[in-house]
């Protein structure tokens, strides 16, 4: 299985993306800064048999994408579509 990272998931294109990953059988790591709106894109995609992470990250905070980066490769082992 592939792996996709996608920033920005909680709304607008990235939720787009995260969903289009997930239905072409995309492993998704996703994260954004509203936790509370990227854990309901979380439970739809898991609902509808996705395999995801979801994150609460600000990509503009070096220790937030690290962390996000470490916990995806921890998951799924390796990141092939950023």
């Amino acid at each position: 299985m592939k792996t996709a990272v996608i920033t920005g998931a909680s709304k607008g294109l990235g939720r787009a993306m995260a969903f289009a990953f997930a239905e072409a059988g995309f492993a998704i790591a996703i994260c954004a800064r509203r936790e509370e709106e990227l854990m309901k894109v979380e439970k739809e995609i898991q609902g509808k048999g996705g395999n995801v992470l979801a994150i609460c990250a600000d990509v503009s905070s070096g220790r937030d994408v690290d962390r996000f980066i470490t916990m995806t490769e921890h998951k799924f082992g390796k990141i092939d579509v950023l």
